[in-house]
């Protein structure tokens, strides 16, 4: 296998969340060769982060929001399945992107990401 080819492939395992979540970056990372590798190891992890601190919020106040209305646990779970659809969506598009080898940049983080 290249080193652009295992490149990519380590970048793209990165990006999928379904398997490895957010260790995946975090155990692909020593083995990344290229800056390119790396940045994209980065921006998969600051993702998925930021997406498991949201959704384990929303989470959390569903639990708490039983103990007042079910009209509001129904509403922060429909957002916990309708966001986590969303994200593992986008995750896989991302990963999708990365193993043809192309540049991707998730929307809002690339600003805080530098190479």
């Amino acid at each position: 296998m290249t080193e652009e080819i295992e490149d990519n492939f380590l970048a793209g395992w990165a990006h999928f969340p379904i398997f490895l979540w957010v260790i995946g970056p975090i155990i692909v990372f020593p083995f990344a060769h290229s800056d390119y590798t790396k940045h994209q190891i980065k921006q998969a992890l600051v993702w998925q982060l930021i997406w498991m601190i949201v959704l384990g919020g929303l989470l959390l106040l569903a639990y708490i929001s039983t103990e007042f209305n079910t009209m509001w646990t129904n509403l922060f779970l429909g957002f916990f399945y309708l966001l986590g659809t969303v994200f593992i969506s986008y995750s896989v598009y991302a990963a999708y992107k990365v193993f043809e080898g192309e540049e991707f940049s998730y929307p809002v983080i690339h600003y805080y990401i530098r190479r």
